[in-house]
Order: C-alpha cells, then sequence, then structure tokens
C-alpha cells in the first residue's frame, strides 16, 4: 500500500511540470501594460495593448515563436502652452510583428529573446484661436527584446520584457513591459 501511496504522490507532484511545458506549445493571446522612455521629443508615459502570437516546442528546451501587437500610448511633449497658442508632439498606436526564440529554463519558465518590425504612429497638434493643425506621420522600425515568461498553469502566463524600438530619423524608444498571456 505505502508503494501505491508514494507512487501516486510522485506521479501528482511531476504532472504540474509537464502541464506548465505545454503552455509555451501553440497559440496565446494576452495584453501588456508599461512604461516607456522615448527620444525624438516625444516623453514618457504608459504603453498597454494587445498580442497574440504563437510558439513552438521544437527541442526539449527551445522554443520558437511569433507574436504580433498592437499597441497605444500616453506619451507625449507639450512645446507651447498659453491661453492663445497651443503645440504638442503625441505618440499614437504601434503595430508590430517580432520572431521570438526561447529557452525553458524549468518547465515552467521560458527565457526569450526577440527581434522584429514596429510601425508607430506619432500625432502633431497646434492650435491658435485662428488655427488648427492636427497631422500624424508614421515612424518605421526595428525591434529587439528580451524577456522571462512564467506558465502559471497550462493555460495562463505572466511576463515581463524589455523592448528597445530604432526608428527612422533618429526615433528610440526604451520600454519595459508587463502582461499576462492565455494559451489556448
Amino acid at each position: 500500500m505505502k508503494t501505491y501511496l508514494l507512487a501516486a504522490t510522485a506521479a501528482l507532484a511531476l504532472t504540474p511540470a509537464v502541464a506548465h511545458a505545454d503552455a509555451f506549445d501553440g497559440a496565446y493571446g494576452g495584453v501588456e501594460l508599461g512604461w516607456e522612455t522615448n527620444r525624438a521629443n516625444l516623453g514618457d508615459g504608459f504603453n498597454y495593448g494587445v498580442v497574440a502570437g504563437y510558439n513552438k516546442k521544437v527541442a526539449d528546451q527551445l522554443v520558437l515563436g511569433l507574436e504580433a501587437k498592437a499597441a497605444l500610448s500616453t506619451a507625449d511633449r507639450t512645446y507651447i502652452d498659453t491661453p492663445y497658442e497651443g503645440e504638442e508632439l503625441k505618440a499614437g498606436r504601434s503595430l508590430g510583428v517580432a520572431a521570438r526564440v526561447g529557452v525553458l529554463a524549468t518547465p515552467q519558465t521560458l527565457v526569450y529573446g526577440k527581434i522584429g518590425y514596429e510601425n508607430v504612429r506619432t500625432k502633431y497638434e497646434y492650435e491658435t484661436a485662428t488655427v488648427e493643425i492636427e497631422d500624424g506621420f508614421n515612424t518605421d522600425a526595428l525591434v529587439l527584446g528580451a524577456g522571462v515568461e512564467y506558465a502559471l498553469n497550462q493555460n495562463t502566463s505572466v511576463r515581463l520584457g524589455y523592448d528597445f524600438t530604432d526608428g527612422e530619423e533618429g526615433y528610440r524608444r526604451h520600454a519595459v513591459k508587463t502582461g499576462v498571456a492565455f494559451h489556448f
């Protein structure tokens, strides 16, 4: 009887580790929230958005993936703010896709790096008593990132990551983000 109890306890103890590893093999979607610091006269602010992707476990500890994102930012910089005149530059939306390469440090912990493309929309607003100008422009950028993702269970993981965005005409952004992903 003791042997059966010991075997059942050992099997039960190993079950969560196997289930967690499956979290990093398949489709997922989630949300992210973070803080960004911008160069190119945009200032700092919160960023928030959604991610969707697909991971494939190609070896015991190697995971390859592809991830798409859509995000918004509160970063802005005010240049003129008087009762008669206002000028402001605001970060807008960003859309991107990235390839991820990860290593399972433990069955529940994925350490990853990523490289990808991002398109960032920036808004310009200028207003006086007689003139109102609103314009926007897009910036294409390379994104390099790294992070760690921890599987709480087979269907849910939490993550912490850093992204560096290097774009046209001196655009630079550093972002630290946290998030949660739901695996299907």
